[in-house]
This record gives C-alpha cells, sequence and structure tokens, in this order.
C-alpha cells in the first residue's frame, strides 16, 4: 500500500540561514499537450543556521485549473481551481478502480474551471483524468492565448500549489500520472513558478521509490551541498 504522506527532514549545517524550494518530477502524461508540460514550485519554506526542518507531502492529489502569466525568464501560474482526486488502482483480485475524471469548462466570465456535473470514473491505474470536451466554443488558440493551464496539484504542511501544468486542447482526455520523485533546491522561489531542473544550479532529486521508506533526511553541508542522509551500517 502506498503511504498517505513523504516526510522530508532538513539539517541546517551551512554556516548561515537558508530558503528551500520544492518541486516535482513532470508526470506522466497520456494525452496530446500544447507545447510543454511544466513542473511548477508548490512548496517553500526556510530554516535558521544550525536548525532542522521539517516538510510532509501529502499524496492526496490534487487537479488544478487556472492561469500562467509573466515573461520566459518568469511565468508563474494562478490557481482558479483545486480539486481531491483518487488515482486508478489495481485490485487485488485483478479489477481496476477507476481514479476521478474531472471536466475542464469556462465559466461565465469566461475564466478556465471544472465542471460542477460529475463524471464516471475513468482514471488509469496511478493516474486521475481531465476532460476538455470538444464543441464547447473553445479551440487551441483560445486556450493559448489566454494562458489557460490545467495539471497537478499538491499539497505539504507549508500549504498548497500546482506542481505539474500544462495547457489543454479540446477533444482530448488527459491521463494524469504522479511522480514519487521531488527536487530539492536551496533557493527561495514563489509558489507557481516555472521550473526547469536541467536550468537550475545544485537540485537535489529525492526519487522515494528507491529509498527504503517515506521518511529521508537531507543535510545541507558548509560546502552548499545538499546530501541525503545515509543509514549508519550496523
Amino acid at each position: 500500500m502506498a503511504p498517505n504522506k513523504y516526510t522530508i527532514t532538513i539539517r541546517n549545517e551551512n554556516g548561515s540561514d537558508q530558503n528551500y524550494s520544492l518541486f516535482n518530477q513532470k508526470p506522466i502524461i497520456n494525452g496530446k499537450v500544447q507545447e510543454q508540460i511544466f513542473s511548477n514550485v508548490f512548496c517553500n519554506f526556510s530554516t535558521a543556521v544550525g536548525q532542522t526542518a521539517e516538510v510532509t507531502i501529502s499524496t492526496q492529489y490534487k487537479a488544478v485549473v487556472g492561469t500562467h502569466k509573466g515573461d520566459d525568464k518568469s511565468v508563474q501560474v494562478k490557481v482558479g481551481m483545486t480539486r481531491d482526486v483518487t488515482l486508478g488502482v489495481m485490485n487485488n483480485d485483478g479489477t481496476v478502480t477507476n481514479g476521478t475524471t474531472l471536466e475542464f469548462a469556462l465559466a461565465s466570465n469566461g475564466a478556465p474551471t471544472f465542471s460542477a456535473e460529475p463524471l464516471p470514473s475513468s482514471g488509469f491505474v496511478n493516474a486521475f483524468a481531465i476532460k476538455a470536451p470538444a464543441d464547447k466554443g473553445w479551440d487551441k488558440s483560445d486556450a493559448k492565448a489566454g494562458n489557460w493551464v490545467i495539471g497537478l496539484g499538491l499539497s505539504s504542511s507549508e500549504g498548497n500549489g500546482p506542481s505539474a501544468t500544462f495547457t489543454p486542447e479540446p477533444g482530448v482526455t488527459y491521463q494524469i500520472q504522479p511522480s514519487n520523485t521531488f527536487y530539492l533546491v536551496a533557493q527561495n522561489f514563489e509558489k507557481g513558478v516555472l521550473m526547469d531542473v536541467a536550468k537550475i544550479g545544485d537540485v537535489l532529486p529525492i526519487e522515494f521509490t528507491k529509498l527504503p521508506g517515506p521518511n529521508v533526511t537531507i543535510v545541507h553541508g558548509r560546502q552548499g551541498g545538499l546530501n541525503i542522509q545515509k543509514k549508519p551500517d550496523f
């Protein structure tokens, strides 16, 4: 059974007060996506010199819809609506319980939102679904011009935020499978800011699928490096 939360503990041995930001590896998306899938900072926090900070990340995943703004150097997502979702699961008897399905819609003021009408569950195993129906009075150029985004949201002990977002296209049902790999960086980025792991300096990947449990301790050393603390051998 998957854990219902992950815990990241950071020991600040760097010699000065520090700020940290967390973002998530891009989820696996099944469905045609306009342009790129972006990772977003969903959590930021700080710790004083010589102190320890602890952040818990809930695996109660969320679907998000909203808009993005900014230029090529600094783009930030503004979430308009968040809905809790359940991922599809493979049962012990080999049957599948499908994950949540939501429908992308436009509010009366033209803002992107989720329809209040419930849909039959159709999320694949380990995924949830967002349906962007055709013939609803908008096309992909409207979505791009309006900076509309949909995607995945995460919650933590430091608050909620978008984790991965992309521009929808009408007539597509997106299957969104979250990743259990997170990235920690010793910089203060605003929540919702788009992140590219290849363009940031010292980023520590935290791959919970390769760790012995849902808890991990990170040491921020005096040389500036972020390192996962290894358990002593006995």
